[in-house]
């Protein structure tokens, strides 16, 4: 039989049974003679998606893959043996099926489309099917999918799950280099076929195809061999760093695109599950590549991992340690990438997790944190951050931090005298300028006797400007760590030494030291 004969059976017959079984017909003689079906394969296959892939019954399913794993194979070795036309008709056929997606049952939809990637070949096609649905059902703004959009990326996740990680390390790769074609113009490839999007909103296509694999990459599968993956010259660690750098490609666009934006969640997602010791490997290029645009979103992605980590190995551990001197040398008061206060944030982590490992290394890591970059910023967050990171390493390392405190403590009564001004900028600083010197107080008792007269002073102060009994707690606790924890004679000594200032302060002050019970 003719397949230009069986096609107008199909078009003509009315009964679903008779159009099913046509294309039945059609789909064995594909097996039989396949260069006489394969130019009457797209008409067909338009056919189905306006009737027979919106049909739920079981037969309809069955007629459906059957034509699938018939028909396409030869239509793929046709395609293939015709290198000029080879991008448009994959174009039009992953198009075909695309446009049908909203129509297909929805429990259908998964394994259908599975089943259709699967025999056009998985490698070659998947980033297709899932990039064009993206283009067609995602809107610009797809961060955070809801309703049907979270339907689609639901879907396109379940879909690449369906295939091992070699499948999907490709499939990243070649969504990646098709997000570059669209952004880049490039005019012979996939891109112009597969999408109908105007010149000017070719950004904002590549931000949306780059937030939907961000929730693709997402997958189980694919984060637990990320989780696994190390600096091995095997090919799928190779197809791991190959998606880095098209990644990384893509953020040199700039950060004030939204295209930057998107590629950094991708990245992300990309590092987030690494082992830390590889995973610092990565950032470290990152965050010291003067040239890169993302020596920021690094280290923000550093500090989140850390911030996030439940359980450190030691491997981890020791890759800790021995990356927190170079973090470090990012508090500086000097760099145009205003680093610093990320920084600080890491290496107050570290602490959480490495206290006994970073023992040695302390001592010149606070010195950082104390430094012009640091607490001896000019910036409030600075500061703030600072005097946070001190305050964990105080109650951590202890006699570790004696030569960091003829620096550390001035600037602190420093700060605490100006938030003394009232200004809503400084109240913050004020409890954190008290709760590092309780630490080294608690920590430091005996280092700490030659600054307590002007603690007190500053003390007296604070009491004199409380607006309500919310404000008492932190200078009480203040006081009394001092009444436990330093000798009652040096206590006296200041206290004769304050008294005026004490009574100048009147009845509030007097009243906040027969509060504190210091010598209780």
């Amino acid at each position: 039989m003719r397949p230009d004969v069986l096609v107008e059976c199909i078009r003509a017959a009315t009964a679903p049974q008779v159009q099913n079984r046509a294309i039945l017909l059609l789909a064995n003689l594909a097996d039989v003679v396949p260069e006489r079906v394969q130019h009457s394969v797209m008409p067909i296959f338009t056919f189905m998606g306006a009737n027979t892939l919106r049909r739920d019954d079981e037969y309809s399913a069955f007629v459906i893959e059957q034509t699938i794993k018939r028909i396409i194979p030869p239509l793929v070795k046709s395609l293939r043996s015709q290198e000029g036309n080879q991008v448009v008709g994959t174009a039009e056929l992953v198009n075909t099926f695309v446009t049908s997606y909203s129509h297909i049952p929805s429990h259908r939809r998964v394994r259908l489309f599975v089943t259709l990637t699967k025999t056009l070949g998985a490698e070659e096609f998947l980033f297709a099917v899932i990039a064009k649905l993206g283009e067609k059902y995602l809107s610009t703004d797809a961060e955070h999918p809801a309703g049907e959009e979270a339907v689609v990326t639901s879907a396109c996740k379940m879909i690449v799950e369906n295939f091992d990680i070699d499948v999907q390390l490709e499939t990243v790769n070649r969504y990646l280099d098709l997000v570059m074609g669209v952004l880049w113009r490039v005019k012979h490839g996939l891109s112009k076929h597969l999408f109908e999007v105007p010149k000017n909103n070719r950004s904002q296509l590549a931000e949306r195809l780059l937030n939907l694999l961000f929730i693709i990459i997402g997958n189980k599968n694919l984060q637990n061999y990320i989780a696994r993956v190390d600096d091995g010259g095997d090919m799928r660690s190779k197809k791991f760093s190959q998606a880095l750098e098209r990644v990384l490609g893509l953020l040199e666009r700039g950060p004030e695109s939204g295209v930057y934006k998107a590629a950094s969640r991708v990245l992300s997602g990309l590092l987030y599950d690494l082992h830390i010791p590889r995973f610092i490997s990565v950032v470290e290029h990152l965050i010291f590549n003067p040239e890169s645009n993302f020596r920021g979103g690094a280290l923000k992605t550093f500090r989140d991992r850390l911030a996030n980590a439940h359980r450190i190995d030691s491997a981890s551990a020791k890759a800790i340690v021995g990356f927190a001197p170079k973090i470090s040398t990012l508090i500086s008061a000097h760099d145009p990438d205003k680093l610093s206060i990320d920084a600080i944030t890491c290496i107050t982590s570290m602490i959480k997790h490495c206290q006994s490992e970073m023992a040695p290394i302390v001592a010149n890591v606070a010195e950082a944190v104390v430094g012009h970059g640091g607490l001896h910023s000019s910036e409030d967050s600075t500061q703030a951050v600072s005097l946070v990171c001190l305050t964990n390493l105080a109650a951590k390392f202890k006699v570790h931090l004696i030569p960091i405190l003829p620096k550390a403590v001035p600037r602190s009564l420093e700060l605490l005298k100006e938030s003394l001004r009232g200004e809503t900028e400084h109240e913050v600083l004020h409890d954190y300028a008290i709760a590092f010197l309780e630490e080294l107080i608690k920590n430091l008792p005996g280092f700490m006797t030659s600054w307590l007269e002007k603690i007190m002073k500053l003390m007296y102060s604070s009491a004199a400007v409380m607006e309500d009994e919310d404000e008492v707690g932190v200078r009480i606790g203040f006081l009394k760590t001092i009444g436990r924890k330093m000798q009652v004679d040096a206590i006296l000594r200041v206290y004769t030494a304050t008294w005026d200032e004490a009574i100048e302060g009147g009845e509030v002050v007097c009243l906040f030291i027969s509060y504190s019970k210091i010598f209780h």
